[in-house]
């Protein structure tokens, strides 16, 4: 019992923590990206992400140590299912977001043109809603397993005085071992008064599956970026190296390749004069010049932002699957270590705090108005 104690007091300390960070930091990060012209798919699943934190925060974070101090004993029957349906729907649609983030980014890279076509700002806020109504029916079959009633037996028999006894009127005709009543216990538990214990059971399994699905998804999805981009590098590095060799047997060549390149360029110029050929040479390699800059420092923020990403992915996944494990009675269950979850509610802040600069200004400027 005071092993107990000690872990309720350092989770109450801790979720309160949590709820305060988190809620002022999720609020600027929907305050930032809100404001934002530039608008990117990926924003879009960004700020849903944020919101889904917000409320957590907000709500479901103090209702948690509300249900843990009192040892889950609530009076009424709504607030129980509320509490069920708010905490499991997050969960799966937070889950939901990542996995999203993860195939937008993988068609960002390895299929841009793809990318372009198929993943628009209008089709992601659809995407988003859509997996708010799937997230949002598994809450609500969990809250419908949960509930303050519970079904309880009763002898059908009444006991005299004399220690005789007689069966009761009231069982009479039914069943003859036992007779069940619905009693309000106060504590939030699973009931079965809606929905039965079979399909319970059934649930937690595709409720397990859909997660283990979930964290296979973001794995090979990075995996399939990483793959590219040393792909990439290498074939980059390969066509250096080829260049430079060629660069090196043309400058052995000496004078040859230079009377050879004099009478190309009489044949193809023809009656253009050295001065405009100089001139368009020029311009052409401002504009060369030109669209490699723009298009290194597009690839340098897209890479910028997939390493963003993927240390999000990587929060998830540390952050939920001790949790995934203890659910599943794989691993011992522990108090502090479960709610630890609720810490990937918090984390992404910090996460756009440390790997973009962007946000960063955006935070100076908002303290310094504030």
């Amino acid at each position: 019992m005071d092993n107990q104690q000690v872990e309720l007091s350092i989770v109450i300390a801790m979720l309160s923590l949590l709820s305060l960070i988190g809620t002022l930091g999720n609020a600027s990060v929907v305050h930032i990206f809100h404001r934002k012209e530039d608008t990117h798919t990926y924003t879009i699943f960004l700020i849903a992400k944020a919101i889904t934190d917000f409320l957590t925060c907000l709500l479901v974070i103090p209702f948690t140590i509300y249900m843990e101090y009192f040892d889950f004993y609530i009076k009424y029957d709504f607030l129980c299912k509320l509490y069920q349906f708010s905490i499991t729907s997050s969960i799966p649609y937070s889950a939901f977001l990542i996995v999203a983030i993860s195939i937008h980014m993988y068609l960002s890279i390895c299929h841009p043109f793809l990318k372009v076509r198929t993943c628009t700002v209008f089709r992601a806020k659809i995407l988003c809603v859509i997996l708010g109504v799937i997230s949002a029916t598994i809450g609500l079959l969990v809250g419908l397993m949960f509930g303050v009633y519970q079904e309880t037996g009763s002898s059908p028999f009444i006991t005299h005085g004399n220690g005789t006894q007689n069966l009761s009127l009231e069982t009479y005709g039914h069943d003859l071992s036992k007779e069940k009543e619905i009693n309000f216990t106060g504590l939030c538990q699973p009931n079965f008064l809606i929905i039965s214990e079979e399909f319970m059971v059934g649930y937690q399994k595709f409720y397990t599956a859909l997660f283990a699905l979930c964290f296979a998804v973001i794995i090979i999805m990075y995996s399939l970026i990483y793959c590219s981009h040393v792909v990439k590098h290498t074939k980059l590095f390969q066509r250096q190296k080829t260049k430079s060799l060629d660069l090196t047997v043309s400058q052995s060549n000496g004078g040859d390749a230079n009377s050879l390149s004099k009478d190309t360029e009489v044949t193809l110029v023809g009656k253009m004069t050295e001065t405009s050929l100089q001139k368009s040479a020029g311009e052409c390699t401002k504009c060369t010049k030109s669209f490699k800059t723009s298009s290194t420092k597009r690839n340098q923020n897209l890479q910028r932002t997939a390493r963003m990403l993927f240390m999000m992915a990587m929060a998830f996944f540390a952050t939920y699957f001790p949790a995934f494990l203890m659910t599943n009675q794989v691993i011992e269950y522990n108090m502090v270590v479960f709610y630890m979850y609720f810490a990937n509610n918090v984390v992404n802040a910090f996460i756009y705090l440390c790997m973009s600069e962007t946000f960063r200004q955006e935070i100076k400027t908002l303290l310094c108005k504030k």
